[in-house]
């Protein structure tokens, strides 16, 4: 089975039924819908399948509801969800969570320290408009 990675629903439609040798009007019997329902998917214009459509279409066409609607490269990702390589990119955006939270205390932290210098800072003189400094009564 050749399948393109830039191939529409529609493409991918008409390629299964042309390789499991269905007419139009066959597969949309078979499914359930009219042959124009499956002609108008099959064009692009409808863009893609209902969800109960797009189960029995997959389910006629002998393929998985995800690789018929979304293909090939999308559906090979939804494959790797096996339980470690959910588990080590889980383990990896804890990680990142843990250093985005250090960072936003040393953040916090710092602009503490500035608030805090900014009020221990003499208020006792002012600069005047001409550079010299007054004293404040």
């Amino acid at each position: 089975m050749i399948a393109l990675m830039d191939e529409t629903f529609g493409e991918r439609l008409r390629r299964l039924r042309t390789e499991r040798g269905f007419a139009p009007g066959e597969l949309a019997y078979k499914v359930g819908i009219t042959e124009g329902a499956i002609r108008q998917m099959e064009s692009g214009q409808t863009k893609s399948a209902s969800f109960p459509v797009g189960v029995r279409l997959a389910s006629v066409l002998g393929v998985d509801a995800a690789y018929l609607a979304l293909g090939e490269r999308t559906f090979s990702l939804l494959q790797d969800a096996r339980p470690e390589a959910i588990a080590g990119r889980l383990e990896s955006l804890e990680a990142q969570v843990v250093n985005l939270a250090a960072q936003v205390q040393l953040l916090a932290g710092a602009g503490a320290g500035a608030a805090e210098g900014a009020v221990q800072k003499p208020a006792a003189t002012r600069p005047r408009p001409g550079g010299k400094q007054s004293r404040k009564r």
